[in-house]
């Protein structure tokens, strides 16, 4: 069952990675256009900026889900990997049981 359960994690996490990559691509090009419009074409458009912030939530909001399921973080990461291999699973274990207990309470 756990291996079940694994498999599909990393099946929705490919497919989440996936989404947040096209999202980011989106929201680099609907940037460029919206620095485009403002600096070339003078076309005044009203979307760019909002369509950029959901863009960017969204990205986030997913990128999160993502790195919860690879146990991962950008600042700890760089941390972690300066340290032996029994205090690093040590470390990884106590952040997460912190996060568990921060979502119980």
């Amino acid at each position: 069952m756990r291996n079940w359960a694994e498999n599909a994690g990393a099946k929705i996490n490919t497919v989440v990675e996936a989404i947040v990559a096209a999202l980011m691509l989106t929201l680099v090009l609907d940037v460029w256009l919206g620095v485009a419009d403002r600096y070339y074409f003078h076309w005044q458009l009203p979307w760019p900026e909002v369509m950029a912030r959901y863009l960017m939530i969204w990205a986030a909001m997913l990128a999160v889900s993502s790195g919860v399921a690879r146990r991962d973080h950008i600042g700890l990461t760089a941390f972690l990997i300066m340290l032996p291999f029994q205090p690093r699973r040590a470390r990884r274990d106590h952040a997460g049981s912190v996060c568990i207990r921060c979502l119980h309470d």
